[in-house]
C-alpha cells in the first residue's frame, strides 16, 4: 500500500507574490506645515434620504444615496490652502 502513495504524482504551485506594496503616507500641507487638520467641499451634491415615519410621528433615516455631479476639493484646516493636487 505504501507504493500506492508514493507512485502518485504530485504538483508543486509556486504562487509569486506581488512585489508592490501600497503605502499610505501622511498627508501635510507645504504651506503651513500642518498634518492633522483638513477638509473636503463637495460641490454638486445631491443627497437622497429614504425616512420612515415610526407611530409616534418622528422620521427615522433608513437609506441614503449620494450622487456627486461637481468636482470634489481638498483644503487644509489651518491655512485653508487647496490641497487638492495632494489627494489625487
Amino acid at each position: 500500500m505504501d507504493k500506492a502513495f508514493t507512485s502518485a504524482k504530485t504538483h508543486k504551485i509556486k504562487v509569486k507574490k506581488p512585489l508592490y506594496i501600497p503605502h499610505k503616507e501622511k498627508i501635510t500641507c507645504p504651506y503651513c506645515g500642518n498634518h492633522e487638520d483638513f477638509y473636503e467641499i463637495i460641490e454638486n451634491a445631491t443627497f437622497y434620504i429614504h425616512y420612515l415615519q415610526t407611530e409616534e410621528g418622528a422620521l427615522e433615516p433608513v437609506e441614503e444615496e449620494v450622487e456627486i455631479l461637481g468636482p470634489l476639493k481638498f483644503f487644509c484646516g489651518s491655512c485653508n490652502a487647496d490641497l487638492s493636487f495632494l489627494k489625487k
